[in-house]
């Protein structure tokens, strides 16, 4: 819904002659597809995977640490790109500014989104290891089948002799 909100109001010529070309459109362009897309697929993730392999496997507290970490790594990431491309459209349309000091105001935008870049690694490590876990709990459930199945003869062989 912000996203959208954004993106309305955003369109008229007179807003987006501050807006467009600055890092609000990246802010918003991120809050598009990591925000809504991206977050979806994880849900859709953690909803399929468990009925593909017939169990649920996930670590509840992993599956809240990956949403936690990767909503503060979209907050920490849209928020300060879209104030700091606003400031920046503004600053850009004043000829009073030099380009110079618009640069130098840009560079603390970068910093604060590389720490929302770093909870997305976070968040990501979550899920990797959640998915790791998922898949060696099935994948050790079928190997235990297997081996049963391909020793069955050999233990009742031993055992009618």
């Amino acid at each position: 819904m912000v996203a959208s909100l954004l993106n309305i109001v955003t369109s008229p010529f007179q807003v987006a002659r501050f807006t467009d070309l600055t890092w609000f459109t990246s802010g918003r362009m991120f809050l598009n597809n990591y925000g809504f897309f991206a977050m979806v697929l994880f849900g859709a993730i953690y909803y399929i995977v468990p009925r593909l392999v017939g169990a649920q496997h996930w670590n509840p507290a992993l599956i809240r640490w990956h949403f936690i970490l990767a909503a503060g790594g979209i907050a920490l990431t849209v928020i300060p790109l879209v104030f700091g491309g606003l400031l920046q459209g503004f600053q850009l349309n004043n000829p009073n500014v030099p380009f110079l000091d618009t640069v130098k105001t840009t560079l603390a935008v970068t910093g604060m989104t590389t720490l929302g870049e770093l909870l997305f690694l976070a968040a990501h490590a979550a899920f990797v290891i959640n998915v790791v876990r998922v898949a060696n709990r099935y994948y050790e459930a079928k190997a235990a089948a297997a081996y049963a199945a391909a020793t069955a003869d050999l233990f009742q062989a031993g055992a009618k002799s």
